[in-house]
């Protein structure tokens, strides 16, 4: 079972980076997607691994598609398991190597008693440019706007966004919610509670409304993605979820070598 929600969580994530890509470039092994406007955000602007490929083919496919593009960085995503060969050659090659896991709600019982609300993209791009620049100090301003308005780009058909709202309205917790019916595959991303706000169980209950409102759509596999060594992986099994398996970013910032 895990086996088949994970290819359906992986071929999912791939279309969804297709349909919001400005452009995408076919490589061995995979594609790229790219987009000149939001140059500085990586999720819009990296490989992406399909299949079987070496590693001096994954490097020279990304110097190809990622200097013709005029960008310093790399960035490359690979889902499914990765050998130490792998691992090993784009470390060597200034690569910094993450793991993430994919994991999918298999049931359980869901906090209630937080009203979540479903807002328009235009009522997070203030309150997500403050958290970037609360978190990510030292950045370019340009690289702020760009972080935060890169929610414009989400497919409208496929995405909602979910907030929870403050007295005076404004958002004090959000995540994004992709949803395909057709696929009956949803998934939950950008999951963020602002650091005045912790503590209160917003972040558990925009999980819990993600996962009800996808069984609404008719979704039977619903599934987020999380930093395997630094993210909420406990919250995430406390509220239901399992792991299916692992991806790899790969990331070479602007001058490595």
């Amino acid at each position: 079972m895990s086996a088949t929600e994970y290819a359906r969580a992986v071929a999912f994530g791939h279309a969804f980076a297709r349909r919001q890509a400005v452009r995408t470039v076919d490589v061995p092994g995979g594609f790229a997607v790219l987009d000149d406007e939001f140059d500085q955000v990586h999720d819009l602007n990296r490989l992406i691994g399909t299949g079987p490929v070496t590693v001096g083919e994954l490097i020279a496919a990304a110097d190809t598609v990622f200097g013709t593009a005029g960008l310093a960085y790399r960035q490359l995503t690979v889902d499914g398991p990765t050998g130490t060969e792998l691992v090993a050659g784009l470390t060597d090659a200034g690569y910094r190597a993450d793991r993430e896991l994919l994991m999918a709600y298999h049931g359980g019982e869901l906090p209630e008693g937080v009203p979540v609300s479903v807002v328009e993209p235009a009522a997070l791009l203030d309150p997500a440019e403050r958290a970037w620049r609360a978190e990510a100090p030292g950045l370019a301003d340009g690289t702020y706007r760009q972080l935060a308005r890169q929610r414009l780009r989400r497919p409208a058909e496929l995405t909602r966004r979910l907030a929870v709202l403050g007295a005076d309205g404004t958002p004090r917790a959000w995540c994004e919610l992709y949803l395909s019916p057709d696929d009956r595959v949803a998934q939950i991303e950008d999951l963020l509670t602002l650091p005045a706000h912790r503590g209160h169980g917003y972040g558990s209950a925009l999980v819990a409304a993600g996962v009800a409102q996808a069984r609404t759509a008719g979704c039977d596999l619903t599934f987020l993605r999380v930093e395997a060594d630094d993210g909420p992986v406990g919250l995430y099994r406390r509220l239901g979820f399992e792991p299916l398996g692992e991806a790899r970013q790969f990331h070479r910032a602007a001058g490595g070598t």
